[in-house]
């Protein structure tokens, strides 16, 4: 035996790696995610599992990937927790299935990823997929289709401008692809995500039962708004947050953020949109465009 590992036991010494989970999760608890995920999680297969419980397994109906940047170790990573057994070498097969949420950041690309993920996660209702661009709608749709439970998506792309009809099929296919869906939110880049006539009717076809519309980083044009609260019957709540007002045809107005209550559509009453501007609310002021309905 190496002389150095019977000093350690002469003394009582034990190594880092043989510490009780308990304890290397209380430890952990107290590193930021990246360094467990990029760092501590790579020392050895002790500290994996710990890092993967404080990561992943401590909050058991929540899979969060917000902390992560490498799309290629992670991959790895959504092998071992989707197909693995947790720290004590128990099978996680009853995590999976007791998982109701799941964020998958913008700066992540999970393509081939998120089919694999949602036929191991059928009890989703709360889904966030901030990176559609490298994602084909073919292969969104499959994914979706093992998630018969959402209610609510948020949805992000940075390449809505470059095709406008895209948008539309987006929409057509979530409508199709939730049929239990009651929120739903666009997020665009640089106000990339033009909302028009043409796509608030598409709204208005496909997205019957939905009861809140969040829009963030959008440009809004003013009778889109208004298609959208007459013919969504269901819809009660419209939230609108860091977009553009199209208004008169070519002007952009800033829009802080603003939501609008649905349910007093049916009185004729004036919607108005307030306006925030300033440099840390040194300077506000407010510009209220009216959205007459009748």
């Amino acid at each position: 035996m190496d002389s150095s590992i019977n000093l350690r036991i002469d003394k009582g010494l034990t190594r880092w790696e043989d510490l009780d989970q308990n304890i290397l999760k209380s430890i952990f608890n107290l590193v930021p995610s990246t360094d467990l995920f990029r760092n501590v999680s790579r020392v050895c297969r002790s500290w994996q599992l710990a890092c993967l419980d404080t990561l992943f397994w401590s909050d058991s109906k929540t899979l969060d990937l917000s902390c992560f940047s490498d799309t290629s170790k992670l991959k790895n990573m959504i092998r071992i927790i989707m197909e693995g057994n947790d720290a004590y070498g128990i099978p996680l097969e009853s995590w999976r299935q007791s998982i109701s949420k799941i964020v998958i950041p913008f700066n992540l690309v999970l393509s081939d990823c998120l089919l694999f993920i949602a036929t191991r996660t059928p009890g989703v209702e709360s889904l966030s997929v901030l990176n559609l661009d490298c994602l084909k709608m073919e292969d969104f749709a499959r994914a979706m289709s093992y998630w018969k439970n959402i209610t609510h998506l948020a949805v992000r792309s940075r390449q809505w401008r470059r095709n406008i009809a895209s948008i539309d099929r987006w929409i057509e296919v979530i409508g199709k692809s939730c049929p239990q869906l009651r929120t739903l939110e666009f997020h665009g880049h640089h106000c990339n995500l033009i909302i028009g006539g043409k796509v608030a009717l598409t709204i208005a076809k496909y997205l019957t039962k939905s009861t809140t519309l969040r829009f963030r980083c959008a440009a809004i044009e003013k009778n889109a708004v208004a298609s959208i609260f007459r013919n969504c019957p269901e819809l009660r709540v419209i939230h609108f947050s860091d977009c553009r007002a199209v208004y008169d045809s070519d002007l952009l107005i800033l829009c802080g953020s603003n939501t609008f209550d649905c349910r007093s559509k049916g009185k004729g009453e004036d919607l108005e949109w307030c306006y925030h501007h300033g440099s840390h609310d040194e300077i506000s002021f407010q510009l209220l465009l009216h959205l007459r309905l009748n």
